[in-house]
Parts: structure tokens; sequence; C-alpha cells
């Protein structure tokens, strides 16, 4: 690519410089007593670098950290504050040196002025989704994720989160994309019954495909089937609850249709579908709620057995350092995130703590001598 360097010597950038620095927890919270001026802290975005420093999918980018000539943060408090929380080492782009002001104008007025991508936006421009796809692959994840993590809705996804539920369930997902537009007709297009669907397919296959043919169409609905009430309330202004009523309702009929139970009338008010349904997908559940960092419902209570295994499966187990040891002198977070699926920005942080690894690149790292050994 041809690039013509500009001269600016005698320009207010004169003094501009770009490093690149593994940020670690330290630094970050010793930058942050520069943060004198700044925005408002926008706690979703916040969340959002947190959950992916966390996970190991935080990449490093042209947008970094900036400091200007008096030494005061500029841009990148978000940042910051995620690898504080996260505590988690990560690679940035930090720039130094910006003038205060630019004639009239002070540098910071145009700083984070650009209009966001959105996750829709993500997923067709970098990841070959058809744009309408794109929006639907979006509520329906978040709607998933919120049925398993048990909350009305998902406070911030990222890109990373929302294509790791998307490969969770990417059969079921398929499935939903094909028959979401003929679903618009029935008035069951709601995220959260989609994600109870897809839920069912996953268990249920035959008897969820035809759950959704009859809910599209009303054939074959008597008045004693449970799906004829779920159809008539969600195509009735009654089915606009709360995302838990939404959730709950549609699981107790789908439940009572695939048991071959008859009903007369809506029922609301019934969890026992939910948690049947939760106990069925207790792997994946536990991959969603690792992956946005929340503890497992209380529907799943360990034995002291399970609490025995899992207290042995972390960063310093056996298992991780016999994962660790199978990794090549160095290695990206990619190649350690295919070998398990348990928290790997904790694995690192801990291991370069203890002086087991060390940066070598962009999302890189390289084995010390003393890999796996007791200080």
């Amino acid at each position: 690519m041809r690039m013509p360097v500009a001269n600016i010597k005698d320009t207010p950038f004169a003094a501009v410089k770009f490093h690149f620095v593994q940020v670690t927890p330290e630094l970050a919270a010793d930058w942050l007593k520069c943060n004198l001026k700044n925005r408002k802290l926008k706690a979703r975005m916040l969340e959002g670098y947190t959950m992916d420093m966390k996970n190991g999918a935080w990449l490093c980018t042209h947008e970094g950290i900036a400091f200007d000539a008096d030494g005061n943060l500029t841009d990148g408090q978000h940042r910051l504050l995620g690898v504080v929380q996260s505590k988690v080492s990560v690679l940035l782009l930090v720039s130094t040196g910006w003038p205060v002001a630019q004639g009239k104008k002070k540098t910071m007025d145009v700083v984070n002025m650009g209009a966001n991508r959105s996750l829709a936006d993500q997923l067709h421009l970098q990841h070959g989704f058809a744009p309408r796809d794109a929006a639907r692959v979006v509520r329906a994840c978040n709607a998933l994720a919120a049925v398993v993590v048990g909350v009305d809705r998902i406070a911030k996804s990222t890109t990373d989160t929302i294509l790791a539920v998307a490969a969770i369930y990417k059969a079921e997902l398929d499935w939903w994309i094909s028959q979401a537009p003929d679903a618009k007709k029935s008035g069951i297009e709601n995220a959260t019954v989609a994600a109870c669907l897809m839920m069912g397919k996953a268990v249920w296959s035959d008897k969820t495909m035809t759950a959704l043919e009859r809910l599209i169409t009303g054939e074959n609905l008597t008045r004693e089937n449970p799906l004829l009430h779920l159809r008539n309330w969600l195509l009735s202004g009654d089915s606009r609850e709360s995302a838990t009523v939404l959730r709950q309702t549609t699981l107790h009929h789908l439940a009572a249709f695939v048991d071959g139970k008859t009903q007369s009338q809506i029922v609301v008010n019934s969890s026992t579908a939910y948690l049947r349904m939760m106990k069925l997908h207790r792997v994946r559940v536990e991959k969603i709620c690792a992956l946005y960092g929340k503890p497992l419902p209380d529907i799943f209570e360990q034995t002291e057995q399970e609490k025995t295994a899992n207290a042995k499966a972390g960063p310093l187990s056996a298992e991780a350092l016999k994962i660790g040891e199978s990794l090549s002198a160095t290695f990206s977070q990619l190649d350690l995130k295919a070998r398990t699926d348990s928290n790997i920005g904790q694995w690192l942080g801990i291991w370069m703590s203890k002086k087991w690894i060390e940066p070598s690149g962009a999302n890189q790292f390289r084995k010390l001598e003393n890999f796996g050994k007791t200080q």
C-alpha cells in the first residue's frame, strides 16, 4: 500500500507517539488516576469489554488508549476499567502527546463522535451473515442467553458472546431462521418464544417442529390441545408480559403438547416446564453462564462430588497443567481455547501472575522454562 508520510515537525502533532503496551490491571488502575475529564461511564459497554477480556476474546486494534500533552487520559477509560475488573492483562495501542487543543477547538470535542456498529452490523460485515438474518440471530441469541441465565433480558452481549451462543445452538438456530418469515404471520416471532422453541427443538425435535407448524397455521388444534391456548394467547395482547412469564407459558404448553396432555385454558403461572427444560440443557446452560460470567441458576444444586470435581478443574489443576504442557512454546488464546471450555482469561491471568508465561504479541504467549513449577 502506498503511504505518503506527512511532515509533522512544525504541527501540533510533533510530540505524538504510539506504543504497543501489555496493560496489566495494576498499570490500568494507575493510568485511570489521570482520568480527570471524561464522559460518563457506560455500564453496558464496560460489561462487554470486561466479558470479552475474561473470555480471552479481546483483540488489539487501532482503537486504544490516548493521553494528551498534559498527561490526561482522553480516550480509553472503559478499556482500562475492563482490564481492572477482568483482572486480565491485554495488549493495547497507546498514544501519547496529543495536543489539548487544535486552534479554537478542544481535541476531546471530537473523540468518540462516530456512529457505533451494531452487533448485527458486525455479524453481517465480518462474519458473512445476511443483513436480515444477522438481526434475527442477535435477537435469538440474546433471548437464549436470557432464558438460560434466568433474567428478562441480557444487559450486554458482544460479537464474541453472540457467536458463541450461535455455535452452541447452531442446528436449532438454523432451523428457526429458516422458519421465522412464516412465523411472523402467526405472531410468534417474539425472541423469547423463539428461544423456547429452539430449546424444545434440541430435545424434542419432531414434536417441536410439529408444534411450530401448528402454531403458525392453527391447523389440527382442538379445544383441548395446549397449543391452541398458547397460540390464542400469543396472538392476543395478553401475551405482552415480562419475558419470565412468556417463557414459562410457552414452555408449559410446549411440554404439555409433547407429553400428550390435554388442557382447557391458558396456564401462565407454572415454572415446572421451565425447570425441566433447564435441566435437560444443563451442559449448554453451564457454557452460556460461564460465557457471561454468571453463576449457575439455583436449580442446579451441586453435590459434594461435583463441587470437588469443579475445584480440581481450575487453572492450577493437574488437568490444566497437562493442557498447558500440550501447548507449543509459543501459543495463542485460540490454541488454549481449542483445548478447554474453561475461562481461559482466568487461566492466562493466573499463569502470568506466577510468571509461567509471558506475552509475545497480540493475543500470543510464550511458555517459560518454569511452567507449572511452584515458586
